[in-house]
């Protein structure tokens, strides 16, 4: 919960001056193949100095409302329910990828829906699929009844508003596919019972007996804002991450099995995507993976453009056969 109010504040400081607009400005190659992203995460954690030409570079995350840009969240910012209370009510997505294609993929979540938009955007428009997205940031992904309780960073009502109102606007695009991200949360506020509770109530709602069940695993938690830490740390692996199963970040890649388990989807791990061994760099080959604690950069997403979208293509294909 607790990293939501992270940007919050950024958010709040450039609602204003987002564009109802979307794009993919400055991007003509779908990122990094399956073989280079794996040599860059392997090498990644052997790193001892930031790249020179680090994309995005630190002095961009001087000021909240530039950081703010650089993210996820910023990238599907006109359909974030945050930022515009009338999605709240009547959700309308971000569509991005090949937007005349007849076949649609829905990605559904909270803010860290914006980790895999940018990737899925690039992708899937080659692929020759539809991405329609749904995000609040802020408010969780499992359908639960919130409370004052159990969501301690954004407003409970507004955000069972949007999970009541989601659902239908989501059926309405007749997706081939729903793809269900949540950010690190739920971990000890809300208990693993409850909250593979509330995913299975959300891939009830959502989806039809035919249609393709996703799950994103979590992404990986740093304890501290990864820009915030390289400021003051030359070597990127004085800002690592290392995680077992008894570790604080090991317990949400534990529930990400049981979530997809109990409500019949495909479980997509991501550490892979930017951890070896356990071990997460927050400087992957020229990348900086992530601004903040949970949320990666535009540009780093943009970069697993192609492993990102294999992976759900690979999917449905073996379910479409």
């Amino acid at each position: 919960m607790i990293l939501r109010v992270s940007i919050s504040a950024a958010i709040a400081a450039v609602a204003a001056v987002v564009p109802l607009t979307l794009s993919i400005a400055g991007v003509s190659s779908p990122g990094g193949s399956p073989t280079q992203v794996a040599r860059a995460v392997k090498a990644s954690i052997k790193l001892k100095s930031i790249p020179t030409d680090l994309t995005p570079g630190l002095a961009s995350f001087a000021n909240s409302t530039s950081a703010y840009k650089l993210l996820g969240p910023a990238f599907f910012g006109p359909c974030d329910a945050f930022q515009n209370t009338a999605q709240q009510t009547k959700p309308t997505p971000c569509v991005f990828g090949d937007t005349q294609s007849t076949k649609t993929i829905v990605l559904l979540g909270d803010s860290n829906v914006g980790n895999w938009a940018p990737a899925l955007a690039l992708g899937l428009k080659s692929a020759g699929y539809r991405l329609a997205v749904f995000g609040f940031a802020g408010c969780n992904t499992p359908d639960l009844n919130y409370t004052a309780t159990n969501d301690l960073n954004s407003n409970p009502a507004d955000c069972n508003n949007w999970h009541k109102t989601v659902a239908t606007a989501i059926l309405s695009q007749h997706p081939l596919a729903v793809i269900a991200v949540s950010g690190p949360v739920g971990i000890p506020v809300i208990n693993n019972s409850q909250w593979i509770a509330g995913f299975k109530k959300l891939f009830y709602e959502t989806t039809t007996p035919s249609t393709i069940r996703i799950l994103f695993g979590t992404s990986p938690l740093f304890t501290d804002g990864a820009a915030k830490c390289l400021a003051v740390h030359s070597d990127p692996q004085s800002c690592d991450l290392r995680f077992s199963p008894s570790t604080y970040y090991g317990q949400y890649v534990a529930r990400d099995p049981k979530i997809a388990a109990a409500t019949k989807a495909m479980l997509i791990p991501v550490y892979p995507w930017m951890c070896y061994s356990r071990d997460c760099s927050p400087v992957v080959g020229k990348y900086l993976t992530v601004g903040d604690t949970d949320h990666l950069t535009i540009a780093y997403s943009e970069y697993l453009a192609t492993v990102v979208t294999e992976a759900v293509v690979k999917i449905i294909t073996r379910s479409t056969a």
